[in-house]
């Protein structure tokens, strides 16, 4: 028996997400010139780390090698018609990676379970989330316990697992992520490829898990134990009761259990909720990967394969992990982003939060648009397990619809903000315009004073204005104390008119 483990991980890794769209060949070429450097890097990782080159493989599936033509998809039936793989970066440890650094913290279990792990694969993708695969050989552990004893097993080895999972995810982060995506940044054309944002790199919830699943994998031979295992390691993930309301349509009246059926057939799984399982069937008729149907990639030097997923549906669940994760971390910046752009007392400036706002309205739409665009080029099998696995976690309702709403929200915050702005602007512009009313009104009357005593004693000037009315020498004739306190009079009753006018329009 195999014991797999599944975490989402927040990271510090996102691409410019219309990178690939807007510039299809740049974006591959940048990866292609990364993966040319590769001996450089694992020697670089090597130097930084404890792990040894020959046990860590780094694979950069949107490199050219990897890259589908985007044009007559659909060639086969039995792979994927997506142009590039979802994820960016693989890192692919062998279990000597974990072997003696995992502290058993006071469970032994925790220990026997780091020794017998076999792989590690690390997925990381856009969006900064990343997943953590661990493959871990139980053997006969759980066989060898007597029937009564199986929950308490399980139990244990549930517990220890989600502590592996974490423990694994904290230190590989800090040890073999991050000097990998530092080492990513200082590429040529990266600016135009990753995200160089300081304020979400170094970020303090780099290397979080967001949670832990649990797999058991059924190998031929497996058989003692087998229903008290299946029956108590899925009695939380597919409970009988009924959902909404209605019967779950795999369970209609009169028909035999989901788990009973899972006990008797060895080509069934379950994927519903956190602890998922395998029958040995289930794998055996995808032992055997389909081939890539083009026939030469452009550069097949670079290339490694990927790590082959167990089956179908362990595809569809990668792929409903990282959608899930990701969608969940743009929900909570979309909500941070709210309360602070609607707190009377945020400490960001109007102009940080407009860049906040726009900058998470584009990577949620970009990553709808790729959950949807997505959809129309998996294969077939995958796409049915992918609907049932996210329909089954209330995908739509619980993430779509809430970003989409949030999304709304925040254009409605921005519009506001770009009001507010304006807004502003027009009073910065009206109090300047103001300023130099005053200033003529000060201006024009020294100005007219100075004209009418020049006037009156300059005899050329005086020959040309012969039918001059009295009010220039009366105004020139005026105390220049009497003018000044005029001007002052004029321009208070210019700024009540403003006020007043300005008071109705606010209104």
């Amino acid at each position: 028996m195999r014991y797999k483990l599944l975490a989402p991980v927040r990271t510090d890794f996102s691409i410019v997400s219309e990178a690939p769209i807007r510039d299809p060949d740049g974006y591959a070429a940048f990866w292609d010139a990364v993966a040319e450097n590769k001996r450089a890097l694992r020697a670089r990782l090597a130097d930084g780390s404890a792990r040894s080159p020959s046990l860590c493989e780094i694979r950069f599936p949107h490199a050219s090698a990897y890259r589908r033509r985007p044009s007559n998809r659909y060639q086969s039936l039995e792979s994927d018609a997506l142009e590039r793989p979802v994820h960016a970066l693989e890192v692919d440890l062998g279990g000597s990676a974990v072997a003696g650094r995992v502290s058993s913290d006071g469970t032994s279990r925790i220990a026997e379970l780091g020794r017998r792990v076999d792989r590690i694969v690390w997925r990381v993708f856009d969006h900064g989330i990343s997943l953590l695969e661990v493959d871990i050989r139980l053997g006969a552990l759980l066989h060898t316990v007597s029937a009564d004893r199986v929950p308490a097993a399980l139990n244990d080895v549930q517990r220890a697992g989600v502590m592996l999972g974490e423990q694994v995810a904290r230190e590989d982060t800090e040890a073999l992520l991050q000097p990998l995506f530092d080492w990513l940044h200082t590429r040529p054309g990266s600016a135009n490829v990753l995200e160089s944002d300081a304020t979400t790199r170094g970020h303090h919830a780099h290397g979080t898990v967001l949670w832990v699943t649990r797999t058991l994998v059924f190998e031929p031979g497996d058989a003692p134990n087998r229903a008290a295992i299946i029956r108590h390691w899925l009695k939380d993930a597919a409970p009988a009761a009924v959902k909404h309301g209605t019967l779950p349509p795999e369970e209609p009246p009169n028909t035999e259990p989901l788990i009973d059926r899972i006990v008797r057939d060895d080509e069934a799984h379950l994927t519903r909720w956190l602890n998922y399982l395998f029958r040995e069937g289930t794998y055996a008729a995808d032992a055997r990967r389909a081939a890539d149907p083009d026939p030469e990639p452009p550069n097949p030097r670079t290339r490694s394969e990927l790590a082959t997923p167990l089956c179908d549906a362990w595809e569809a669940l990668l792929h409903a992990q990282f959608f899930y994760g990701a969608l969940d971390i743009v929900d909570l910046h979309l909500t941070r982003i709210l309360a602070q752009s609607l707190a009377r007392d945020s400490s960001l400036k109007v102009d940080e939060l407009k860049t906040l706002l726009e900058q998470n309205i584009r990577k949620a739409n970009l990553l709808l648009l790729q959950f949807h665009d997505n959809a129309k080029y998996y294969k077939r099998t995958v796409k049915a397990e992918l609907d049932d696995i996210l329909d089954y976690w209330d995908f739509e309702t619980v993430l779509i619809e809430p970003v989409q709403e949030k999304i709304t929200l925040c254009q409605e915050r921005l519009t506001v903000l770009h009001q507010k702005e304006a807004a502003r602007s027009a009073i910065y512009t009206d109090i300047i315009l103001l300023g130099i009313g005053i200033t003529s009104i000060f201006g024009t009357s020294l100005a007219l004073a100075e004209y009418g005593r020049t006037l009156a004693t300059d005899a050329d000037l005086g020959s040309y204005d012969v039918t001059r009315t009295r009010f220039i020498d009366w105004f020139a004739a005026l105390p220049t104390d009497v003018i000044l306190v005029g001007a002052s009079i004029l321009s208070l009753l210019l700024v009540v008119l403003y006020a007043y006018y300005r008071k109705q329009q606010t209104l």
